[in-house]
């Protein structure tokens, strides 16, 4: 079927590793941080990010 062919395709050219996790959230933050940052900076940025806070609610909830 053509779209399996397309996500294997995509998998190949994308692979979830490149982003350092599958979870939505952490992928979401990084892809945000992506738009004013280098890679090198995003991946840094969203390490320390989530060893200080480590969920989404207390992202939400930091001062």
């Amino acid at each position: 079927m053509i779209i399996d062919t397309i996500f294997s395709r995509l998998k190949e050219r994308y692979p979830p590793e490149k982003f350092g996790s599958r979870d939505p959230f952490r992928v979401l933050i990084a892809t945000v941080l992506s738009q004013r940052t280098r890679d090198e900076v995003t991946d840094r940025a969203t390490e320390k990010l989530f060893k200080k806070f480590g969920t989404c609610s207390a992202i939400a909830s930091a001062d």
